[in-house]
């Protein structure tokens, strides 16, 4: 008798499937991605010029007029007193109600800025 994983049975014909992905019949699962058994040492920054280092910050920007201009005021805002922004990310956009209406627009910012060797 095959193993489970060896067999699906689609409506009334069978199919040999093969092993899932990664196993290689030892009961050992192995992983097709390089070092992914060890993920601490592919996340871990080097030390060198060919590897640069960034830092992640979180800014909010806000505005009267809309959540676009909320995110660009917060970047240019951060531009002011760091160097290297590379890139911006949106990640929450909410606005400030007051009486029933809409008093401010507010956009939550995600900056990368690359650390000076």
């Amino acid at each position: 008798m095959q193993p489970n994983y060896m067999r699906q049975t689609l409506g009334r014909a069978a199919v040999d499937s093969g092993p899932p992905p990664g196993y290689d019949g030892s009961g050992t699962r192995r992983s097709s991605i390089p070092d992914q058994d060890h993920p601490k040492e592919n996340l871990m920054a080097k030390k060198s010029a060919k590897d640069p280092v960034y830092r992640v910050i979180e800014v909010i920007g806000t505005s009267n007029k809309s959540w676009e201009d909320a995110a660009m005021h917060a970047v240019e805002t951060a531009a002011g007193s760091l160097r290297d922004l590379r890139i911006a990310e949106v990640v929450k956009m909410d606005m400030k109600v007051d009486g029933g209406k809409v008093v401010a627009y507010r956009t939550r910012v995600l900056l990368s800025f690359k650390y000076e060797a």
